[in-house]
């Protein structure tokens, strides 16, 4: 039996149809795919500002001076936060420009090699 007998004898042979709880039993035994909502996200976001702003408003009216060391190590800690980040965006913004590969060109035509000298006029 050759390649062409073989396709012959496939090309006759008729596959049963699958039986329609086929189907449905594969689709329950996966996951449901749940959608995903903002509705929780929104409301806490809308809570601690709510909350964020009557803090702040009882803070500027008590005659009470806020310098707990509780909030002063609170602040530093997010002030360091925010320098982490900045130094850590800063750093893949240099890497980023380093692995660019700039390419200058002059009146249209690209130079093939360029240097940061001045040029001498």
């Amino acid at each position: 039996m050759n390649e062409t007998d073989l396709d012959r004898l496939l090309n006759t042979w008729e596959a049963p149809a699958p039986p329609a709880s086929l189907r449905q039993g594969l689709r329950m035994r996966f996951p449901r795919a749940e959608r995903r909502s903002f509705a929780r996200p929104l409301r806490w976001a809308f809570v601690l500002a709510l909350a964020s702003a009557v803090l702040a408003i009882g803070i500027d009216q008590s005659d009470n001076a806020w310098d707990f060391r509780l909030v002063r190590v609170f602040n530093r800690y997010y002030e360091l936060v925010i320098e982490g980040f900045e130094a850590w965006r800063a750093t893949s913004i240099v890497t980023q420009i380093r692995q660019s590969e700039p390419k200058v060109y002059v009146d249209g035509q690209l130079v093939a090699h360029w240097s940061m000298a001045p040029a001498a006029g």
